[in-house]
């Protein structure tokens, strides 16, 4: 018996989803992939959990982040769509801090409409604080993120080997979103060992006030990762010598 085939229709999926998870994976997305044939790594990835809710993802090939809305939603898109992120999102979300007017702000998605607001069916509202100009989703399939993120097990509580330092950055727009802009908060690395399916090395990164998020951050090479720091080889930062012993008295004959 042939199965029926399920048509996608853009114009009919909606969604709504926490304004600051999608600024979260909006970090982590690749922003030079225009001429790449994983063009839709420049956009964010939305798709239904089957235990309710959405997972919201950036990816750029090196470091991924994924986002668990609990209360987000997402209709007719049986694979997520990928969201296109305008700078004027950036922009508007920045000024408004995912809030307007004491009101939680969200990413609503209407058909090929992306809009900052409070909920779906409110365009032209006081509310409204960004519309996506033109067609808001990308074509394309998504990778499957789940066959990349390493069993628990798998993991040690320690950073094993060199990253990115340029990814400290990402990883602060996360803990400033968790945080609406206070104080950050603590993340704690976790570093993968051989496992049957990722490389060894790989950081995984839990973040303290935002327990429904984890990124992944790619090893990078080193010149010397093993060496030990040339700066604590210099006196006064190693371990002193023993003194040494003090002399015998001479022997009168």
């Amino acid at each position: 018996m042939t199965k029926p085939t399920t048509t996608f229709d853009p114009a009919s999926v909606r969604a709504k989803f926490s304004l600051k998870h999608l600024l979260m994976a909006a970090a982590f997305r690749a922003t030079n992939a225009t001429n790449d044939i994983r063009y839709y790594f420049n956009g964010v990835h939305v798709m239904a959990c089957r235990d309710g809710g959405v997972f919201v993802t950036g990816v750029d090939g090196h470091t991924l982040l994924l986002a668990y809305d609990s209360a987000g939603t997402i209709e007719n898109a049986p694979n997520g769509v990928i969201l296109t992120v305008k700078p004027g999102l950036l922009a508007a979300a920045a000024k408004n801090k995912c809030r307007r007017d004491g009101v939680d702000m969200f990413a609503i998605v209407e058909g090929q409409r992306l809009s900052v607001n409070h909920d779906f069916n409110a365009a032209q509202s006081p509310l409204e604080a960004f519309v996506s100009p033109g067609p808001c989703q990308v074509e394309g399939r998504f990778p499957d993120v789940f066959r990349v993120i390493p069993r628990f097990e798998t993991l040690k509580p320690h950073m094993a080997g060199p990253m990115n330092s340029e990814y400290f950055a990402r990883l602060d727009v996360v803990n400033k979103l968790a945080r609406h802009g206070k104080y950050n908060g603590a993340i704690r690395l976790w570093s993968s060992h051989d496992d049957d399916k990722f490389k060894a090395g790989t950081i995984v990164v839990q973040f303290d006030h935002a327990p429904e998020v984890l990124a992944i951050i790619m090893p990078m090479r080193s010149f010397d990762s093993l060496a030990f720091p040339a700066v604590a080889r210099i006196d006064g930062l190693v371990t002193p010598p023993p003194a040494p012993a003090a002399a015998a008295d001479p022997v009168t004959p």
